[in-house]
């Protein structure tokens, strides 16, 4: 619950993540499959349990954060190029802008997750 004004930053998984494994079993693809036959799926190839778990999509997150916020920005990678210490990932993207212009214009609905930074 956000009081008006307030602020709000989101890190999402991406139920439709091409490049990364699903984070709760450590199997990829998950998302592709329709839910309904999720648990199954995951039973079938991990033997684990998928009880309880509901990635969303990018589309889906953006749509609870854009009716509930005044403004927001939704991008596949969100970083502050200006502080001291940035991470290897970091520092490519701010030395090359447009690989980070790819991926959250071209590639965003498929990176394994997206930063929203919502206002009330």
């Amino acid at each position: 619950v956000l009081k008006s004004g307030g602020v709000l930053f989101l890190n999402s998984p991406n139920r439709y993540s091409l490049f990364a494994l699903e984070d709760h079993v450590q199997l990829w693809g998950v998302g592709f499959v329709p839910r309904r036959f999720q648990k199954a799926y995951v039973s079938f190839r991990s033997g684990r349990s998928y009880e309880g778990v509901r990635l969303l999509s990018y589309q889906e997150v953006k749509g609870l954060v854009g009716t509930n916020a005044r403004r927001f920005v939704s991008e596949g990678i969100m970083f502050n190029p200006h502080k001291t210490v940035l991470s290897l990932k970091e520092r490519l993207l701010k030395q090359y802008p447009v690989l980070l212009f790819f991926l959250n214009r071209i590639l965003k609905i498929f990176l394994p997750g997206f930063h929203f930074l919502a206002q009330k």
